[in-house]
């Protein structure tokens, strides 16, 4: 999710692959909800993420991917401070 002003951010999309990146941190609340695939990622702990699962990532919580294969995916992202 990119810094942004925009308040909410609604996004699905489908990955055939999603590397690993570094750590991350944003100022916005990250909601994901996983149809397809699978994806590894740690925050604060290694966690793997199955269809049908819904993650949250808090603003300002660190977490990294790990990569993840095969993904269809809805996100949405919102920032409470913008």
């Amino acid at each position: 999710m990119a810094h942004s002003s925009t308040p909410l951010m609604v996004l699905h999309d489908t990955l055939t692959s999603f590397g690993a990146h570094g750590p991350a941190v944003h100022v916005e609340h990250g909601l994901t909800f996983l149809q397809h695939g699978s994806l590894d990622f740690e925050c604060g702990e290694r966690i793997r993420v199955e269809p049908g699962s819904v993650v949250l990532i808090p603003a300002g919580m660190p977490h990294r991917s790990l990569g993840g294969t095969d993904l269809r995916y809805w996100m949405v992202g919102f920032c409470s401070s913008c």
